[in-house]
């Protein structure tokens, strides 16, 4: 993640296993995931990044949020 504030770069992971929380589809049967997490930088800036993202049920990304930040390559 990078923040959109002073452009430090912060590296944060995220566990497939113990991250996600479910999501349980009530029409379709279909089990979604998603993950919420605040990061805060190191280098003074201290502005927190929420960092949302969803998967679906092979718990591949298929959707991000980052308000104050953005999502870098790897």
């Amino acid at each position: 993640m990078q923040c959109s504030r002073c452009g430090e770069v912060i590296r944060a992971r995220i566990d497939l296993i113990n991250d996600l929380s479910a999501e349980y589809g009530e029409g379709d049967g279909e089990t979604s995931y998603h993950c919420r997490k605040v990061l805060i930088g190191k280098q003074g800036c201290y502005f927190p990044i929420e960092v949302m993202l969803k998967f679906d049920a092979s718990r591949n990304l298929v959707g991000h949020q980052i308000p104050g930040g953005e999502l870098l390559p790897k």
